[in-house]
């Protein structure tokens, strides 16, 4: 993932042009998903309260979540759909490498209630976002 800012981010933009900071990941597809600093903001900490989605206990929330986030990184829930607010969630990276080689079809079949409630809370953003 890289962030960028626009060069002057509070001007009105042409369609296409950037509007303000954001985060652009590279998919599969080739195409780019983009995820500005305040929808990250929301993933992290709405919806996965600054904890890896294996990991959802209440210990840590509050002002000692920010210290926590530190060994937590952004992934593509399913790595066939770009980087968005509803394909988000938040691995510890040692945990990364092992969802990011598998597919979410094996892990719906090993592991269903964790797929149910990622792919529930992923609902509720879009939901959210009114997408």
């Amino acid at each position: 993932m890289r962030v960028g800012l626009c060069p002057t981010p509070n001007t009105p933009t042409l369609p296409g042009e950037c509007p303000g900071p954001t985060v652009e990941n590279q998919w599969d597809g080739g195409s780019v998903g983009r995820v500005d600093v305040e929808e990250v903001m929301y993933v992290v900490k709405e919806l996965w309260h600054g904890r890896s989605v294996k990991d959802q206990s209440t210990k840590d929330v509050g002002r000692k979540m920010w210290r926590s986030v530190n060994e937590l990184m952004l992934v593509r829930w399913d790595r066939r759909k770009p980087a968005t607010v509803t394909n988000l969630v938040l691995l510890k990276f040692e945990e990364v490498d092992e969802h990011e080689s598998t597919s979410i079809d094996i892990i719906k079949e090993r592991d269903p209630e964790y797929f149910e409630m990622v792919t529930c809370v992923l609902k509720c953003a879009e939901r959210e976002f009114a997408l």
